[in-house]
């Protein structure tokens, strides 16, 4: 320990405790980091390693700022350690190389995994408690600090950093090569015009770009398997499997975007109620929903779109009083009205022929839904199956149709991030082929088409969930 807070016993290392404070910590949001006059106090003090963490909030990520600075630019440091709570960084001497944090092996060899993926839980909807009477006099309860979706986010955080600074390198030198390929006017064009990000093909991701994804989304399923109601699990995990500027090899951008969906809804669905979050909390489930509601937009959702960005509506209203400026302010609820009033006008298009549809042709629930997802009204029809299913009306005329009616909605509740209800749906995809296997005289042929339809949603179920171990299995039995 070179200094504490006992300042009166290091009065004499005081002043340069305090040039070790402003060298490291990050207090303008601009980079400050000074590794001279950090490298010149640990040599007189004969340091050898630093220990950097934020004491400020136990449940922010650590600020990788003063870090990279050190580390990757001009401070003459070598990382020894990283998560989501502190950095270790250390002399770059031989005697020390074995400390070198090395997050390829850390990701690739299993033999460095000091703490492998458990298994993941069943999809439970988060338990919803009633209020009572004494919760006015009781404080509420502290937020969980989740330590592994702090460390995914870190681990994301790199990823996009190395990924982000390959792509730069890649580009700067694109110039060069067409002016020597082809013709310098061509290559002074682009630059000139900003085109390169569209002339450019990417380069690969390098392989540690590809071990801090893979660190991040190991992190937030481990997050997931010891809280599944911490939403700030599921938020990690949207961004580290999701669609975006860091992806892994070989994962296609459908399955990703169907990550990404699972967890902002899954985040948002295990948030307080709307009075118990504070302005700065709704300010950023705001900003989560607007985000999934243009997944849904992008998908061709049509309803469920509208619904969640009146949802995003109402997390804006609580979280308005966080907004200081008040031009700010009235300019978020405008735009948020405008884009709701946009999207009410593009369902009635939709909505409004469909309950023509529904009053003329008398149609059973079977019909209905299938019309409603036929239409993309993907809320309507899990509104119309769920009030079947409590009324205990039939989903089909016979077994196979009531069968196929609860395929299509356990599909429709995963593809919209629904994964609690599609997991449901598929323990009664078993229990219906269990019913029409034991019927006298089971024709095979249908029993055997019935279960791959099962296995093909069970499958995409593991994928989402990120039940590797059976989904490895299922792709071996293939």
């Amino acid at each position: 320990m070179f200094a504490n807070s006992r300042y009166g016993y290091h009065q004499p290392e005081l002043e340069d405790w305090l040039k070790v404070r402003k060298a490291l910590v990050n207090r303008t949001g601009v980079d400050e980091t000074d590794p001279v006059a950090l490298r010149e106090i640990c040599q007189k003090y004969d340091i050898a390693y630093i220990v950097i963490t934020d004491s400020r909030s136990p449940a922010r990520e650590l600020d990788l700022r003063p870090v990279i600075e050190l580390t990757q630019f001009n401070g003459g440091y070598s990382l020894w350690h990283i998560d989501g709570r502190a950095a270790v960084i250390g002399e770059t001497q031989a005697v020390f190389a074995k400390l070198a944090f090395d997050p390829v092996r850390l990701a690739f060899d299993p033999a460095n995994d000091a703490n492998p993926l458990p298994e993941p839980p069943r999809p439970t909807s988060a338990p919803v408690k009633s209020p009572e009477f004494l919760d006015a006099f009781f404080m509420p309860s502290p937020k969980v600090l989740s330590i592994d979706a702090l460390d995914s986010t870190t681990y994301y955080y790199l990823a996009n950093l190395t990924r982000q600074s390959l792509v730069e390198r890649h580009n700067s030198n694109w110039p060069e090569s067409v002016a020597a390929a082809i013709h310098p006017m061509v290559a002074d064009l682009a630059v000139k015009t900003n085109q390169l990000g569209r002339l450019v093909t990417p380069p690969p991701p390098s392989d540690l770009s590809v071990a801090f994804q893979l660190l991040s989304i190991r992190a937030a399923r481990r997050a997931i398997a010891a809280n599944p109601d911490n939403p700030d699990a599921y938020l990690a995990l949207a961004r580290a499997a999701g669609p975006g500027f860091v992806g892994i090899p070989g994962v296609p951008e459908q399955e990703r975007v169907e990550q990404y969906i699972a967890g902002l809804r899954r985040f948002l669905d295990r948030l307080p109620p709307l009075d118990k979050l504070s302005p700065k909390s709704a300010l950023m489930a705001y900003e989560i929903a607007g985000d999934l509601s243009g997944r849904y937009q992008a998908a061709g959702f049509i309803d469920l779109e509208q619904r969640t960005l009146a949802e995003a509506r109402e997390y804006l209203r609580r979280g308005a009083d966080g907004i200081v400026d008040p031009d700010v302010k009235k300019k978020r609820i405008e735009q948020l009205d405008k884009a709701l009033t946009a999207s009410t006008n593009r369902l009635a298009t939709v909505n409004d022929p469909f309950d023509q549809y529904v009053s003329t042709a008398k149609p059973d629930v079977a019909q209905l839904i299938n019309a409603a997802v036929q239409r993309r009204l993907f809320a309507r029809a899990m509104d119309e199956f769920q009030k079947a299913v409590e009324a205990k009306r039939d989903l089909g005329a016979n077994a196979l149709a009531s069968f196929e009616t609860i395929v299509m909605i356990a599909n429709v509740q995963l593809v919209s991030g629904r994964i609690e209800d599609a997991t449901n749906g598929l323990e009664a995809i078993e229990s219906e082929i269990k019913t029409f296997s034991e019927s006298a005289n089971p024709d095979p042929r249908i029993v055997a088409q019935l279960t791959n339809r099962q296995r093909q949603l069970q499958v995409a179920m593991w994928r989402v969930t990120g039940n590797y171990a059976k989904l490895g299995e299922a792709y071996e039995s293939d």
